[in-house]
């Protein structure tokens, strides 16, 4: 069980729709999802009621350790896992226009850092175009064409006159192209330059 919360980044209140993917999954494997799903049935007899109640702390204590201590404000008075699932859904779970205007934001102000590795920077860029998806604003394919191209580095500046729409699960191959042509660019250079001073040496032999 200490592997699966290692694997987990702790809830915060920019990752609940990853969290919380992550977090159902693990309560699942756990046998504890039931209790944080639904309340104990009516019908249920004194030994499962108290076997349910030992599952819903377990799964109460499982929620509060894979989250954040500045979030646990909110649940640290929950006695029960249902209720502190649905405080932190209701909480971060939401199409507030606030929350919209910060992860547009961030979207817009994406940058590309040189050096750090282009899968990880991707998936952080399609994160937040997904939980802004998740707050019901789908934004078009053109603009996310346009961030992306606007967070490429000045060293790529070229690539803004000859790039194709790309898809979005595709973002990463326009740049791994980019650095494949420096790499040809390159090769070229120099193989001109051994060109030019062989014909230079070549002039001068025959001038003697």
């Amino acid at each position: 069980m200490s592997n699966s919360f290692s694997q987990i980044e702790k809830l915060s209140s920019e990752n609940y729709a990853s969290w919380s993917v992550q977090m159902r999954s693990l309560l699942i494997t756990q046998d504890q999802w039931d209790v944080v799903e639904r309340s104990c049935p009516p019908s249920a007899s004194p030994e499962e009621k108290l076997m349910w109640e030992r599952a819903d702390k377990k799964a109460l204590a499982t929620i509060i350790l894979c989250v954040k201590s500045s979030e646990l404000i909110h649940i640290k008075k929950c006695t029960s896992a249902m209720g502190a699932w649905l405080i932190l859904h209701n909480l971060y779970k939401t199409n507030a226009p606030a929350r919209k205007v910060n992860l547009f934001r961030k979207l817009a102000r994406f940058k590309f850092r040189i050096g750090d590795k282009c899968a990880e920077q991707i998936n952080e860029f399609c994160t937040l175009v997904d939980d802004l998806k998740d707050t019901g604003l789908d934004v078009p394919k053109d603009l996310l064409s346009i961030l992306l191209l606007c967070s490429l580095p000045e060293e790529m500046e070229r690539f803004y006159c000859c790039h194709r729409k790309p898809r979005h699960a595709t973002f990463h191959r326009p740049i791994e192209g980019e650095n494949s042509g420096r790499r040809t660019t390159a090769r070229r250079t120099e193989g001109r330059k051994r060109f030019c001073s062989q014909s230079v040496q070549g002039q001068a032999g025959r001038s003697t």
